[in-house]
């Protein structure tokens, strides 16, 4: 049996980030001659040693009152529960190998997918290209750097052009990263699906399944990062009057069930919406699998001042749904139903495609060692 090792970002607050890491996870898993483990990096186990604390009902306590210096305590005390949530669903989906072990331990280094090689959020690039790792024991697969490609420094650059060359093989999320990429490198990168799409809906719905958050009544769901103008909200406001919904907000703190809402009451919730209106990616992809109506908004992510949306611009325009994107007409109250036919058939062509290039890419280095 063979080690493989996954080289991601590991965020317990942020719904996609803990889903994309199930899901790859989960796929690679699905080989019989491999044991794939997201790694958690160090001789101790930091990490579990905090999140035992912050478990406890004292750990508890203390991470609410330090929020209490930029909310109130019902608000704060609600992201307590929400980080719990998270925890665990970490602790029971998505375990991460701890210890001494190292990334030269490792049959295999799978550096992806989630937003790896954004520059914005990793502070140390050259790492996450893992420049102690042979090249025969790495591949990246959904790998992104989260922006516009064409914004990225001359000195990231050189990074990608100094490292990518010592991957065995690359693939990305974004279609304009991957090619613009491939130029800059002069290597052959290709374009996946995020690793989200790879999982049978059956399993993602047994998830949801096992949410602790249920709801009795029509609603429809808004999941937004970034800022909603008045207008936005109005227009949402008016759509659920209209088809007599509620509107559950999951990311608004001053809701009360704000605090119940972890990873498998997202998958919940968008299983059961009647519509969803989002500018997140994996809502998006979420929204898709489950098959519903959606309508995506533009985001600037104002803490980071770029333009977040050229992962959504793939994603829409690989399934032909751009028509999804949300720009004007918020007078026009209706949210149009989508033929899923098609973009079915589109995402069974894109997943064989993509699980083809993952087999293919872990065969060649396997056999290569």
């Amino acid at each position: 049996m063979k080690t493989v090792f996954i080289h991601t970002i590991n965020d317990d607050n942020n719904f996609g980030n803990r889903l994309q890491n199930f899901a790859l996870q989960h796929v690679l898993n699905l080989r019989d001659d491999i044991t794939a483990v997201t790694r958690q990096s160090g001789g101790v186990d930091y990490y579990g040693q905090i999140n035992e604390f912050r478990d406890t009902l004292l750990g508890q306590t203390l991470i609410a009152l330090l929020r209490t210096k930029s909310m109130p305590f019902k608000q704060a005390w609600m992201w307590r529960e929400r980080s719990s949530l998270f925890r665990k669903f970490t602790k029971e989906y998505v375990p991460k190998n701890s210890g001494k072990q190292t990334d030269l331990d490792a049959n295999l280094v799978v550096i992806g997918s989630d937003q790896i090689w954004n520059p914005e959020f990793r502070k140390e690039l050259t790492s996450d290209f893992l420049p102690d790792v042979p090249k025969k024991k790495k591949i990246a697969y959904a790998a992104s750097i989260g922006a516009n490609p064409y914004d990225l420094k001359e000195s990231d650059k050189q990074i990608f052009k100094e490292h990518a060359k010592n991957i065995s093989s690359i693939s990305m999320r974004e279609r304009d990263a991957a090619e613009h990429l491939s130029g800059v490198t002069g290597n052959r990168i290709e374009t996946v699906l995020d690793p989200t799409f790879l999982v049978d809906k059956n399993v993602w719905t047994n998830l949801a399944n096992e949410s602790t958050f249920k709801i009795n009544r029509q609603f429809v769901l808004t999941y937004f990062l970034g800022d909603l103008s008045s207008e936005k909200r109005g227009y949402i406001e008016k759509i659920a009057k209209l088809y007599s919904a509620d509107i559950i907000e999951i990311n608004n703190p001053n809701k009360s069930y704000f605090g119940k809402i972890g990873p498998l009451e997202f998958l919940y919730l968008f299983k059961n919406c009647l519509f969803a209106f989002t500018d997140s990616f994996h809502a998006t992809v979420f929204s898709i699998i489950n098959e519903k109506p959606f309508e995506v908004f533009s985001r600037v992510d104002s803490s980071i001042a770029k333009d977040m949306n050229s992962r959504i611009t793939t994603l829409l325009e690989t399934f032909k749904l751009q028509d999804r994107w949300k720009t004007s007409a918020f007078e026009t109250l209706s949210v149009q139903e989508i033929d899923y036919n098609p973009v079915n058939s589109i995402l069974k062509s894109k997943v064989d495609q993509s699980k083809s290039w993952l087999e293919s890419a872990i065969s060649d280095s396997l056999v290569n060692q």
